[in-house]
């Protein structure tokens, strides 16, 4: 498992040393790319669509294991957020930037939420799952999804992971 997250970081505005700050920081997103794919990393940048940028390029890197069927024992990649508003959105860039069927997942308050065949469907349906971090903690801790299950954990927001965050809950799990 691979785990992504994204507060802020201040980057340097200047030149880079080849004199071309978007040079400098394309190169930064593949060093970002690249160590995410090796180990668990917290990435930090200052704009939303840096991180989901590289958040985007990771889960198409690693999307063999989520084309298998679930059936037969295809992973599936969990991006968690912290608000509705940013499940939509960062659902709708992943639709529009890969070919993965993704769905998104903001609400308990419907019955099937909490209903195992309802999980089961969505599960085996859909290979990449953006989901308010309340609704993936219900999700992991009825066994709905294991761990073993994930090859990729995006946590959003990681910096609001505080005392008892459903983020951070998440996280221990």
């Amino acid at each position: 498992m691979i785990s992504v997250a994204a507060p802020s970081i201040e980057i340097d505005k200047e030149t880079d040393r080849h004199g071309d700050k978007q040079t400098h920081f394309f190169e930064l997103r593949v060093e970002l790319l690249d160590a995410a794919k090796e180990r668990n990393i917290i990435v930090c940048l200052g704009t939303s669509s840096a991180k989901i940028f590289i958040a985007t390029k990771l889960i198409q890197e690693l999307a063999n294991s989520v084309r298998r069927p679930w059936s037969e024992g295809g992973k599936r990649t969990l991006y968690v957020v912290d608000t509705a508003a940013l499940a939509t959105q960062q659902a709708s860039y992943i639709r529009h930037l890969t070919d993965l069927n993704v769905a998104e997942y903001t609400s308990m308050d419907e019955d099937e939420i909490w209903d195992i065949e309802f999980w089961d469907y969505e599960i085996s349906l859909n290979q990449v799952l953006v989901m308010t971090s309340e609704v993936c903690l219900h999700v992991l801790q009825c066994q709905f999804l294991q761990m073993s299950e994930v090859n990729l954990l995006v946590l959003d927001e990681c910096h609001r992971a505080l005392r008892e965050h459903p983020m951070r809950q998440v996280s221990n799990i």
